[in-house]
This record gives structure tokens, C-alpha cells and sequence, in this order.
């Protein structure tokens, strides 16, 4: 998990990240109508290169925002896992209600 998510920030924002830079933060289990999907959530400590849209087919802009000011535009499960607390671990699910 922690190779994929190294491969993909080179891959997707042009920036070089080692594996002692990189930790898991949470867990989102979520299901819809017709699948579920366990996602893993990390954070890098720092990084090499400046961070670029290296895919624009696939995304308009790469942005920076402050966890407390979040564009309204945010898939709602990828908002809840942003403004959790990053310190320990945690584990959420979505759509088993």
C-alpha cells in the first residue's frame, strides 16, 4: 500500500516520496448499491519537487486548502477522512446504515 501510494504521487503530482516519509492515518470501509471498497488514507511528512498536475486529462488543478476551509465541491467521504485528526490511526465507514 505504502509502494502504491509512493508510485502514484510520482505519477499523478510529479513528487518523490520515500517510504520513511509516508504513514498510514485511516481507514474508510464504504459500500454503495452495488459494491464496497476498503480505502487507505496517508499522509507524507515531506517530499521531493514541487507538486504539479502531471495528469490534467484526469484533474483540472491541484490545489492546497487549510483543513478548515475545504472547497463545498469535495466527494463527502474524502472530506470526512481530510478533516479527521491525522495523530493516531482511526476507522469510519460509510453507506451500512
Amino acid at each position: 500500500m505504502i509502494s502504491a501510494a509512493i508510485r502514484e504521487a510520482k505519477e499523478e503530482s510529479g513528487v518523490t516520496i520515500y517510504p520513511e516519509q509516508i504513514s498510514v492515518v485511516g481507514i474508510i470501509h464504504r459500500k454503495n448499491t452495488t459494491s464496497e471498497w476498503v480505502d487507505f488514507f496517508l499522509k507524507a511528512e515531506s517530499w521531493e519537487n514541487e507538486i504539479l498536475n502531471a495528469e490534467p486529462e484526469k484533474c483540472e488543478e491541484l490545489k492546497w486548502f487549510k483543513r478548515n476551509a475545504l472547497p463545498d465541491n469535495m466527494i463527502p467521504y474524502i472530506r470526512k477522512a481530510v478533516e479527521k485528526e491525522h495523530d493516531n490511526i482511526w476507522f469510519s465507514s460509510v453507506g451500512w446504515e
